[in-house]
């Protein structure tokens, strides 16, 4: 060490009578060298890892944007846009893929449309014969008293089947018009309270305790109020039918929407059953336990096409006394 810096010193021997020949170097210049480069291969490794990481996410980024595409193209289809496709243009080497689905696309929308118009074709064609059973049931009614105790007993049963298939109709047509998208709601900004006292005398059910909180009392809500009705009429319905009647029906504020719910007295919904009632022409266990009518099946699935169409929600949890609680979800004007 010379003044605390390494040196290299390098001896080499002469002959006997001169010694040897002894040559020193500093190291100073060497060690500074030898840390920047250290420093110069630090930075140039980080370096390094940043681009290579940048055009690795950039090039997978390009990769799978395509695929991303068709995730969500799938998507807004299965939730019921049939009319999206994809770009054809949007990736040259997936050409085919896209031709593809686009294809199966279109044939899908058409096989839907297809159907939807054959369920609103026959639902018509049924409405008239329908109508004329409903007719002739009424006259064969006014003159009851001229029929034999059979007769009258065969008159009760045809009269039912009769209610039964009307209202199955009516309901195939509400269904197809759906399906055919080609509903139109009625939208108006109406005071909550109001709405729900109107339809519960509409439906002649003043019976039914109706608690509205604060909240929901000064809400005004975005709503078609004749689906609305048509909403609680078949949730109601269906509480009659399987859960042993209404228990009331409550409205709660909050959150910028409004529920409004059904409860009833039943066993309740298992959590299996509880996506499957909403299914078309779903009954349930005890349906025809009475041995009456109980319904076309299409009451549940039609309320949660109505509530769609005016940007709600529906569900079912368990009441906080028991039996089932039908919960429909409404946007509130802030």
């Amino acid at each position: 060490m010379i003044d605390a810096s390494p040196v290299l010193v390098i001896g080499t021997p002469l002959n006997d009578d001169l010694g040897a020949y002894f040559e020193v170097f500093q190291l100073r210049d060497i060690q500074s060298t030898l840390t920047t480069l250290q420093s110069v291969l630090v930075v140039a490794g980080i370096g390094t890892t940043l681009v290579g990481g940048t055009l690795g996410w950039f090039i997978a980024g390009r990769v799978l944007r395509p695929l991303r595409e068709v995730t969500a193209v799938a998507q807004q289809i299965a939730s019921g846009q049939l009319e999206t496709r994809l770009d054809e243009g949007l990736d040259r080497d997936l050409l085919t893929l896209t031709s593809s689905f686009n294809s199966m696309a279109d044939t899908l929308q058409k096989r839907i449309a297809r159907e939807a118009r054959f369920a609103s074709d026959v639902a018509h064609e049924l409405r008239t014969p329908v109508t004329t059973l409903v007719t002739s049931l009424s006259v064969l009614s006014g003159r009851r008293s001229e029929l034999s105790p059979e007769g009258g007993e065969a008159l009760d049963l045809l009269a039912s089947d009769v209610r039964r298939l009307e209202h199955t109709v009516e309901d195939l047509i509400e269904m197809a018009k759906h399906d055919a998208g080609i509903i139109t709601p009625d939208m108006e900004l109406l005071p909550a309270a109001s709405v729900l006292g109107g339809i519960m005398n509409r439906l002649r059910r003043q019976e039914i305790p109706i608690d509205i909180d604060e909240e929901a009392t000064r809400s005004m809500i975005w709503i078609d109020q004749r689906r609305l009705e048509r909403v609680l009429a078949n949730l109601i319905d269906n509480a009659d039918a399987y859960g042993m009647g209404v228990t009331r029906v409550s409205a709660e504020g909050g959150d910028g929407t409004m529920r409004i719910a059904v409860e009833d007295k039943g066993p309740g919904v298992p959590d299996g059953q509880r996506e499957r009632i909403f299914e078309r022409f779903a009954r349930g266990n005890d349906s025809h336990r009475s041995g009456e009518y109980a319904g076309s099946g299409l009451g549940l699935s039609l309320a949660v096409e109505d509530v769609r169409v005016f940007g709600g929600r529906i569900w079912v949890e368990d009441g906080p006394a028991g039996g089932a609680r039908f919960v429909v979800e409404v946007r509130v004007e802030t």
